[in-house]
């Protein structure tokens, strides 16, 4: 509804999306289990180690949740310039309506990780599918006619991140991958946290590295004022929506090349589609983001100031959309073939 709202979604999803990305080990952990446990049809880990995921999702996320509810007024402060202090009540809002989802957000993307584990990618999908379609007209709705501004977008987030559950656990009804499944909550065994700490220490790592450095940059441009912060905001979506092709290109490695590992023709062959598939996106996405950015600025923003910041720095962007799906998609290579030290 304004410049100051729009800025103040930078540091709102720094603290909320930022921290369930470093969460993103729990799904990689899951993936690289499962991808073996269903090839070697092994039902009854598969139901265990599943159940254990999502037992630790839920813990993780009402946890996080709880922490960002309660204490994110507090924390906007200190970390927010005096000169921008005007965005501290829009992010707080934010983020509080924001933490209500959080649960629903691990959930839902070990579901995902699971079902493409499998290489069930109609599930997964389809709830995207579904949840993108209620998250963008809950957009619509609740900013443009209801006039809930910063709070209507962020309630639109939580109810596609539970229409996302929703879907996903339907299709988890008395079997998964075409065995025996039965959901269970319990406290997983300590065999079965090794295995995933195995797995997810080392990504973990990496997920934290990533998430400093684009906070202190996002948190650095909310300081600079309203317009630039907003700038700001529009650029890093942008990047997260071409982000997407090159994410399923590092997905596809950790479901595909577990079962290969050791087959030396079959893993070569596999490791050169992927990285030539990423280039190729990253042409695609180079080109689309040029257009965005320079030709059809309006689709992001209305305001003048904003698209001449955008502009300013676009065609940095554009050469980081080229660049992503390579890095990405080598980086799932590494993490499924568990060369975590190199990785590092």
């Amino acid at each position: 509804q304004s410049v100051v709202e729009l800025a103040a979604l930078t540091p709102g999803t720094v603290l909320v999306d930022y921290l369930v990305y470093v969460f993103t080990f729990l799904g990689i952990a899951t993936t690289n289990i499962l991808s073996v446990t269903v090839a070697e049809r092994n039902g009854k880990r598969t139901e265990s180690r599943l159940n254990d995921a999502l037992t630790l999702a839920s813990i993780c996320g009402l946890v996080v949740g709880a922490l960002i509810f309660f204490y994110n007024a507090k924390l906007f402060p200190l970390v927010i310039s005096t000169a921008s202090q005007e965005l501290v009540e829009p992010a707080s809002v934010y983020a509080s309506i924001r933490a209500l989802g959080i649960p629903f957000a691990l959930i839902g993307m070990v579901l995902q990780c699971a079902f493409l584990a499998s290489k069930n990618t109609r599930v997964p999908l389809l709830s995207t599918l579904m949840g993108g379609s209620a998250n963008l007209v809950g957009d619509i709705v609740m900013v443009n006619y209801l006039g809930l501004g910063i709070a209507g977008a962020a309630w639109a987030t939580v109810l596609s991140q539970v229409l996302t559950v929703v879907v996903l656990a339907s299709d988890v009804r008395g079997t998964f991958a075409g065995m025996p499944f039965k959901f269970k909550a319990k406290l997983p065994k300590l065999s079965s946290l090794l295995e995933f700490l195995r797995i997810a220490g080392p990504v973990s790592i990496i997920l934290l590295s990533k998430v400093i450095v684009f906070s202190v940059v996002s948190l650095s441009a909310a300081n600079l004022g309203p317009t630039p912060s907003a700038a700001h905001t529009l650029l890093f979506n942008v990047f997260l929506f071409f982000c997407v092709p090159g994410d399923s290109l590092n997905q596809c490695a950790q479901t595909f090349l577990p079962p290969v590992t050791g087959q030396m023709r079959s893993e070569r062959k596999l490791k050169n589609r992927i990285i030539l598939t990423g280039n190729f996106i990253g042409v695609v996405n180079c080109m689309l983001g040029f257009l965005m950015i320079f030709v059809f600025p309006n689709i992001l923003t209305t305001s003048e100031p904003v698209i001449k910041t955008l502009q300013s720095v676009g065609l940095i962007l554009c050469s980081i959309l080229f660049l992503h799906p390579f890095g990405i998609s080598t980086e799932g290579i590494l993490m499924a073939t568990k060369q975590f030290d190199y990785l590092l």
